[in-house]
């Protein structure tokens, strides 16, 4: 399992905000690595036990009015959320219970994929192994980068990093829920 934080060489990759979608997939580099985790697998229930970064900047990168980001904020930084996460090798299927249920199915490797976002908005992902590290780009339908993820594991905890075009960068913290 990685013990590294593969935050250090996070990028944004912002050069992908004006560029369309089809412009994204000619101008992203693919990974030299096949499309395999290293056996990495996140299945399970996660609860979040922590929220890094600053809040209210990284929700007004992505487009809230200061008011609705601190508004937000206390939502976001919420730590009784739980993840379930069903993974089958490279295949996911990703549930965020939070206020709302959220479900998102996609293969790693299989290039850009449709999905949307929390309150319903078309977006396309395009899920990669980076080493041991699950990187997701995310953009807008006229392919405009929201931002990008990594999600990891360091040791008994799996993280999730988001960053926004700007640079904004919120790292949730997770612990796996045991069944009982």
């Amino acid at each position: 399992m990685a013990s590294k934080d593969p935050n250090a060489s996070l990028s944004t990759h912002s050069n992908y905000t004006q560029s369309s979608y089809a412009s994204f997939g000619q101008d992203y580099t693919p990974l030299a690595r096949p499309a395999v985790g290293a056996g990495v697998n996140f299945s399970g229930t996660w609860r979040c036990v922590d929220v890094q970064g600053d809040i209210v900047r990284f929700l007004q990168d992505l487009g809230l009015e200061k008011e609705e980001a601190v508004n937000a904020a206390d939502a976001y930084a919420n730590l009784s959320h739980t993840t379930k996460i069903a993974q089958v090798g490279n295949t996911f299927v990703i549930q965020v219970m939070q206020q709302e249920n959220v479900t998102t199915a996609f293969r790693v490797g299989a290039g850009a994929q449709p999905s949307s976002d929390q309150v319903g908005r078309a977006l396309l992902i395009d899920p990669k192994w980076q080493e041991e590290v699950l990187v997701v780009h995310s953009v807008r339908a006229d392919g405009t980068l929201i931002s990008n993820s990594r999600r990891y594991l360091q040791g008994e905890k799996m993280v999730l990093c988001i960053t926004t075009p700007a640079g904004s960068t919120i790292k949730r913290i997770f612990e796996k829920v045991l069944a009982s």
